[in-house]
């Protein structure tokens, strides 16, 4: 409840006057501390569950992931991924790739976080493929933003705000006729009935409208 409430310092206090504290409890406060930019002392809590030997769950592991994700703790990041499987037997799914592309394109590793898109055992989703474009975009890494570009032309017909990040890649490179040829396929494109300015954008690993 004080997680939620925004009081980090009394939801410390009370979890640190709990005498038993079950997973729900850890990842509860782990998600807390996550949510309030206190990314190392979520994961710190996370290896302290482990010492009393309660052991995590599939959300549990999301948690921390992803708060290693937005504290750019990427060698903890790696470490917490690699032992789901092998000390605890829980096989991670789409959204724990997720926080791991996430990990990575956060911390400029672009070219590792498109491998494990290429190589995961699961089709990436339109969430995972918009997060990798805007990092592709951001560190101006041109040519695996293309490749992303065509994982999304698999999963999803409509790409306005995709062909929007490539283009201004095209543009920090100075590639002004394949940003011309961009933008004129766009307006060709365009139909009556598109809402102005509707274009699919990534914000904080999540495709929306604007």
């Amino acid at each position: 409840m004080y997680n939620k409430c925004g009081s980090i310092e009394s939801a410390r206090g009370l979890f640190g006057l709990m005498r038993e504290k079950d997973l729900h409890s850890w990842t509860a406060m782990i998600s807390g501390l996550a949510s309030h930019v206190h990314g190392e002392e979520a994961v710190a809590l996370f290896f302290s569950m482990r010492e009393e030997g309660v052991v995590p769950d599939s959300t549990t592991f999301i948690v921390v992931l992803s708060a290693c994700s937005h504290a750019g703790l990427v060698d903890e990041g790696i470490r917490v991924f690699n032992f789901m499987e092998t000390e605890y037997n829980v096989s991670p799914d789409i959204k724990h790739y997720g926080c791991m592309v996430d990990l990575f394109s956060r911390a400029g590793l672009i070219s590792r976080a498109y491998e494990l898109v290429r190589t995961m055992p699961f089709e990436p989703n339109l969430v995972i493929l918009g997060a990798l474009l805007s990092a592709c975009s951001t560190n101006n890494e041109l040519e695996i933003g293309k490749l992303v570009l065509n994982k999304i032309d698999s999963v999803c017909s409509y790409r306005g705000g995709a062909d929007v990040l490539l283009s201004n890649m095209y543009a920090n490179q100075n590639l002004w006729h394949e940003v011309d040829a961009i933008r004129r396929k766009i307006r060709s494109e365009a139909t009556p009935r598109k809402p102005p300015g509707q274009s699919l954008i990534a914000a904080e690993a999540t495709f929306m409208s604007s």
